[in-house]
C-alpha cells in the first residue's frame, strides 16, 4: 500500500517537506529568546544554511495572525544582526503587517 505522502511523483511529499522546512525559521523565531542566546544562532544558523531563495520564501511565509518571523523575533528583543539578516532575506517584510494591522519594526 502506498499512501500519497509517500507518491513523490505528484509532489505531495516534495512539497510538504519543503513547507515544514520554511516553517522551521518561523518556529525558531518565535521560541528564541533575550535569555537564551544559543537560540539566536539557531536562526543564524538556518538562514546561513539556506539558498536566499528559501530564506527569502521562509521571510515572508505567514504564521498565526499573519505574523513573519520578523514580527516573532523582533517581539522576543533579538540581536541586531538577527533583523539585519531576516532583513536581507526579504527586506518588504518590514513593510507587512499582521492580522491587527502591526508592523514588526516600530519607530517612536
Amino acid at each position: 500500500d502506498q499512501t500519497p505522502d509517500d507518491d513523490e511523483t505528484d509532489g505531495t511529499s516534495t512539497a510538504y517537506t519543503a513547507d515544514r522546512e520554511l516553517s522551521e525559521l518561523q518556529l525558531l523565531c518565535d521560541a528564541a529568546s533575550e535569555a537564551d542566546p544559543s537560540s539566536w544562532e539557531k536562526i543564524r544558523k538556518w538562514l546561513r544554511n539556506h539558498s536566499a531563495d528559501d530564506a527569502r520564501a521562509a521571510a515572508e511565509r505567514r504564521g498565526d495572525y499573519e505574523t513573519t518571523p520578523l514580527h516573532l523575533a523582533c517581539r522576543n528583543c533579538p540581536p541586531l544582526d538577527i533583523v539585519n539578516m531576516l532583513l536581507t532575506a526579504s527586506p518588504r517584510t518590514v513593510e507587512l503587517a499582521d492580522s491587527f494591522g502591526w508592523l514588526p519594526l516600530v519607530s517612536e
